[in-house]
């Protein structure tokens, strides 16, 4: 007879999946180099258009309008296809730079092509007590600063305002200065929320050592999750910002980059108050550990002295609940025969209860 052949087996197969997904990036690995595809569920493009120089200021809508010294074309939304391709062809951006435009989760970066640089940064901020990263690509050329944000709601009306008012410096040099206006009110607008988080810390120390809850430990481990996220997208903007400075651009001249260094240094106080308050989540977590811990050794050790009190206790009364007949022998516990038994054996079961708690507490157990 031919060997019966084995039976298939019909296990799950179990397919495992990375804890980081990117589906934008995954989507357009199977196509080719500089395809542009709008993010899944992006919100569709709106133009906002300002151009001037020293004297003349005007916004518009369209790419048509006449141009000045200076133009910066803000994109709000990366849903419409045809727009940004448009925003392209007309400034003639880089297709790589695009597709890397239409792909959030980018590493902030700074890369150089013939006519302008691509820079690539990330604004942390709160939206409805929850942490936001959004990226927003910048595009700067001799004459023009084009940036891409995911959706509507940014941190740039400061800049705008001053260029509307004439205020500063920004109306009368070039685009490079535009550029860094931007890159610096995307910094300034981080300070907020770093503080904001040191003041939660602050909170939690104070109850840190007084609180037995175990959701305060929760809360610091989420407030440290949201600054490691903090952190990741503060780095590379720094390297970035570093890099700009350090590198020279005929796009961005001396003065540019001397302001640059004024950006840098913010970039690098808020990584020293990172690492600070990283720490202090980490001493509140292990303070918060210790105080649960000891919280309850203090009730392990009540409950053990409950029951060794009750164990000579359990014993005695165990020990005449037993059923001897005292009328078959008179060592049958003659002491349930007398009347003055029961308030005796009492006494003595109170009087040793006292005296265990007297000795503990010379011991200072209690």
């Amino acid at each position: 007879m031919a060997p019966s052949k084995p039976k298939p087996s019909h296990k799950p197969v179990r397919h495992h999946r990375s804890s980081f997904r990117n589906t934008t990036t995954r989507r357009n690995r199977a196509k080719p180099p500089g395809t542009l595809t709008p993010p899944v569920g992006a919100a569709a493009s709106e133009l906002r258009i300002i151009t001037y120089d020293a004297e003349h200021l005007s916004e518009s809508e369209s790419l048509t309008a006449p141009r000045r010294a200076v133009t910066w074309i803000d994109v709000v939304g990366l849903g419409s296809l045809e727009l940004i391709k448009q925003v392209g062809d007309a400034f003639k951006l880089h297709p790589l730079a695009l597709e890397d435009t239409l792909q959030p989760g980018q590493r902030a970066k700074v890369e150089s092509y013939t006519d302008a640089l691509f820079i690539v940064t990330r604004i942390a901020r709160e939206v409805d007590g929850k942490l936001d990263i959004e990226q927003v690509a910048m595009f700067l050329g001799e004459d023009f600063v084009i940036t891409f944000q995911e959706r509507a709601g940014d941190c740039f009306d400061p800049v705008r305002e001053r260029i509307r008012a004439g205020t500063g410096r920004i109306r009368k040099q070039g685009a490079g200065y535009l550029a860094y206006a931007l890159l610096d009110a995307a910094v300034d607008a981080m300070f907020p929320l770093l503080e904001a988080y040191d003041d939660r810390l602050e909170a939690f120390d104070a109850q840190a050592f007084r609180s037995h809850d175990t959701t305060l430990m929760e809360e610091i481990h989420s407030v440290d999750r949201a600054l490691v996220a903090v952190r990741r997208a503060i780095l590379p903007l720094r390297e970035a910002i570093v890099r700009l400075v350090r590198d020279q651009h005929p796009l961005l001249d001396g003065d540019v980059r001397l302001y640059l260094r004024d950006c840098q240094d913010h970039l690098t106080q808020m990584v020293d108050l990172l690492e600070g308050q990283r720490e202090l989540a980490r001493a509140l977590r292990e303070a918060h550990l210790s105080t649960l811990g000891f919280r309850s050794n203090e009730v392990m050790k009540v409950l053990t002295m409950i029951a060794t009190i009750f164990i000579p206790l359990s014993f005695i009364a165990g020990l005449y609940g037993m059923n001897f007949d005292t009328q078959a022998s008179p060592y049958n516990m003659p002491e349930l025969s007398s009347p003055w038994g029961y308030p005796i054996l009492i006494a003595l079961m109170l009087s040793l209860a006292v005296g265990m708690l007297f000795y503990f507490r010379r011991k200072r157990w209690l």
